[in-house]
């Protein structure tokens, strides 16, 4: 199980996001300095056009869960967000599939080694 949140708007509480058998992420924009709430909002203001984009785990400090995978780029200066947003949108779902081959790599490191070898060459 994999709990996927992007763009979410609502806390997602511990015992929610402590479900998952594998993570409870979420995918969020600028995230190496831009934690919260409207982070595109902020970089705009701040003329700051090196984005990101980024996938952490879940914890109960917003945004702020151990970091899984980031992509760093520079965006087209603008004063809109969808603009901003647009040039964003590409790299979600690149951030989403290494993370995931990275989750799935490290859950499977994990997995404990049988104590028995069924239909294996047993030696």
């Amino acid at each position: 199980d994999i709990l996927l949140c992007v763009h979410g708007r609502k806390i997602i509480p511990r015992n929610i996001f402590e479900k998952p058998e594998i993570a409870a992420i979420n995918i969020h924009p600028y995230l190496y300095v831009y934690k919260g709430a409207d982070p595109v909002g902020r970089a705009i203001k701040a003329k700051n056009w090196r984005a990101s984009v980024g996938c952490h785990y879940l914890s109960e400090e917003i945004d702020n869960g151990k970091l899984i995978h980031e992509v760093h780029f520079y965006v087209a200066p603008s004063e809109n967000r969808c603009d901003i947003y647009n040039q964003l949108y590409p790299y979600y779902s690149q951030v989403i599939t290494d993370s995931l081959k990275l989750l799935e790599s490290e859950y499977l490191d994990n997995l404990e080694e049988p104590d028995v070898l069924v239909g294996g060459l047993g030696y």
